[in-house]
């Protein structure tokens, strides 16, 4: 699966930490594919999935069976913060 950058202005009704929450990897948000709710565009997989409209807002909390929900890309939001991964960090002392 992709992951895709948007500004964070794209989903105006997210509020902030939520977003901060998505880019440190604490929730998921997706873009779907095909969605089993009409107006749904996003998803967004925190204590409970849910499926949010264009602007962000949630449309229904599925109770379809979430294994048949198809998402098309993981997305971050480009102008905010995210953590620093470090990679190849060897340990001197040991």
């Amino acid at each position: 699966m992709e992951t895709k950058e948007i500004e964070s202005r794209v989903l105006p009704q997210l509020n902030g930490t939520t977003k901060d929450l998505v880019n440190n990897g604490i929730w998921f948000l997706y873009t779907l594919s095909d969605s089993p709710v009409k107006e749904a565009v996003y998803c967004l997989v925190a204590d409970k999935t849910y499926l949010l409209n264009s602007q962000g807002n949630i449309v229904s909390v599925p109770v379809v069976d979430i294994q048949k929900i198809n998402y098309k890309e993981r997305l971050l939001f480009s102008d905010l913060p995210k953590p620093i991964v470090q990679e190849n960090v060897a340990v001197k002392w040991a």
